[in-house]
């Protein structure tokens, strides 16, 4: 009984903290998010502003939720770049229509920020907090600019093959797949190569480094065909070889398919 008090001022607390965060936020100049609005009401706000919306998805419990709360969205910085461009709205992930749009959207981690654009379509997400301001801000701009992810996938599927934008497009494949170990396998050793579309990724801290045992495991636990650097390189067993000249919802399908692969072997 004492445990579940504690937890309800806990909760209590942190409510009002951030309630009072939000209305400072807006007073002092930083990001501005409208309060008591459903997804779908915001987005309707969003679209007769003409701006796009922004979705701070967040729980009561997440430390860099709180962080961004309280230490990087009061930043001025933050507020004249948002309050222009986007309708803001926070979702707790584990209340009201939370947990259904948990499920819509997604969401494996927190904090993740969605961005759509005025018909409801995700534009960009960014997973994870990000004390420096600035950093972040650079981050969203990445995302919903030219070579974000929704922009180049649209080229893409439209056709486009000009050798400057395969380029950007493949360089955007290797800054993905870095920023998705970082966030799901962090043992996975990989860097970024210079001038090929082979990502060289060791697994060793997941798996055997058997010789052959990779490709194996991989096609028949994940359905993900792949070679294991044993067969190029000596010295490389636990190395696994992947291509990312491919569309970038092919790559995150693969990249997927082996997390939960790795996962199930390490249970």
């Amino acid at each position: 009984m004492k445990e579940m008090k504690e937890k309800i001022l806990l909760f209590l607390l942190f409510f009002c903290i951030s309630l009072g965060v939000l209305r400072a936020q807006e007073a002092e100049g930083g990001v501005a998010f409208v309060e008591g609005k459903t997804f779908a009401e915001a987005l309707a706000m969003a679209k007769a502003e003409g701006k796009m919306l922004f979705v701070d998805c967040y729980t009561t419990w997440c430390g860099p939720c709180r962080m961004m709360t309280t230490k990087v969205f009061p930043q001025k910085l933050m507020g004249d770049y948002f309050n222009a461009k986007f309708v803001c709205l926070k979702v707790d992930m584990e209340k009201g229509e939370g947990p259904q749009l948990h499920k819509q959207w997604g969401v494996r981690a927190y904090p993740t920020f969605l961005f759509f654009d005025a018909e409801g379509k995700e534009v960009n997400r960014i997973v994870g907090g990000d004390s420096n301001a600035a950093r972040f801000l650079e981050k969203v701009k990445w995302g919903i600019g030219s070579k974000g992810l929704a922009a180049m996938t649209a080229r893409y599927d439209a056709g486009d093959r000009d050798t400057t934008f395969l380029t950007d497009y493949l360089d955007g494949n290797f800054a993905f797949m870095d920023t998705y170990f970082r966030r799901h396998l962090p043992k996975a050793r990989f860097c970024i190569s210079e001038a090929t579309y082979l990502a060289w990724v060791d697994v060793s801290a997941y798996l055997p480094e058997d010789a052959g045992f990779l490709p194996l495991y991989f096609a028949n636990g994940a359905g993900v065909l792949l070679e294991g650097g044993d067969m190029f390189v000596a010295d490389s067993d636990g190395y696994i070889r992947l291509n990312l000249a491919c569309p970038r919802r092919v790559l995150e399908t693969g990249l997927e398919r082996m997390r939960d692969a790795i996962r199930r072997y390490n249970e």
